[in-house]
């Protein structure tokens, strides 16, 4: 959970591979986790997150996690639902290139990119003004 005193802060949040509660929070969301993320936004600011899931190397996690099933229905069907709800309309879904997951230039970002190719997505939203 964030805390409440941070308030509306940011003008862009970006999480690059998230895992743990904040993938979760991203990708089966709760109903309280993403207007949490929201509140943190100031009008009109962009969020943008990379994540990755590969059904044979993570399915472990998501299953002990509760997560469902990350196919495209769910992130092109019930996951821009989530975030219209939580005030963080999508601009874009899509997946992106193991070349383009290099340009992030993080370590796991690194690792990803350059090791068995995998599925990577990539969303962007925007905070509504007012």
């Amino acid at each position: 959970m964030l805390a409440r005193e941070l308030g509306a802060v940011a003008d862009r949040i970006t999480a690059i591979l998230p895992w743990g509660s904040l993938f979760r929070s991203v990708v089966a969301p709760e109903p309280e986790s993403l207007p949490q993320i929201a509140a943190l936004c100031l009008p009109g600011a962009t969020v943008e997150i990379v994540f990755s899931y590969d059904e044979q190397r993570d399915g472990h996690f998501v299953l002990r996690s509760g997560i469902p099933a990350l196919n495209e229905d769910h992130i092109f069907g019930v996951l821009p639902f989530a975030y219209q709800n939580a005030g963080l309309p999508m601009t874009a879904v899509e997946g992106i290139s193991q070349e383009e997951l290099a340009g992030y230039e993080t370590t796991w970002a690194g690792r990803l990119a350059f090791g068995r190719p995998r599925k990577v997505w990539r969303i962007r939203a925007a905070r509504k003004n007012g």
